[in-house]
């Protein structure tokens, strides 16, 4: 009994101490504060859908979460041209690097969007195995026609989000 009565004594006083630093409910908050924490909720809501033109079609890409994904969303609006690269993917380089967290897929598929080395954005319009590694951006969502359209030309590519 007189350890069950130590226990919750050392419990309420555990709990007592872990509040110590909070705010005194009485304290009005400061609108500048409630300013600050929406500002920090709106800008962790990362967009998960961006749009890419070729022409006069729009595809929608549906993107990772992950920090080289949030990078590409704060370049957007970006107008580029990419280069056509072995008869199934299209590239484009960054003058910077891009956070990465690399790995081999094994699979690529059409529609895939990657990140190569840290600053090459690649689209793949046909599906193959591979061995190389690639920090996965997104995946276009809607693929019909995408391989016809983009061809084995260079394009030039609107992403919007």
């Amino acid at each position: 009994m007189i350890r069950k009565i130590i226990f919750i004594m050392l419990i309420m006083l555990m709990a007592s101490g872990c509040g110590s630093e909070a705010k005194d409910s009485s304290t009005p908050i400061k609108s500048s504060e409630v300013q600050t924490n929406m500002n920090t909720n709106a800008d962790m809501k990362q967009i998960n859908k961006i749009k890419m033109q070729i022409e006069n079609h729009t595809f929608d890409i549906i993107l990772e979460d992950n920090p080289a994904a949030a990078m590409l969303i704060k370049k957007l609006p970006l107008q580029i041209e990419m280069q056509e690269l072995n008869g199934n993917e299209k590239y484009y380089k960054f003058n910077e690097t891009f956070p990465t967290a690399d790995n081999n897929p094994g699979k690529i598929h059409v529609g895939d969007v990657m990140l190569f080395n840290g600053s090459y954005l690649v689209i793949f319009y046909k599906e193959f195995t591979t061995g190389y590694s690639y920090t996965r951006l997104g995946r276009i969502e809607n693929i019909d026609n995408f391989t016809e359209l983009v061809g084995d030309k260079n394009i030039n590519v609107l992403i919007t989000n």
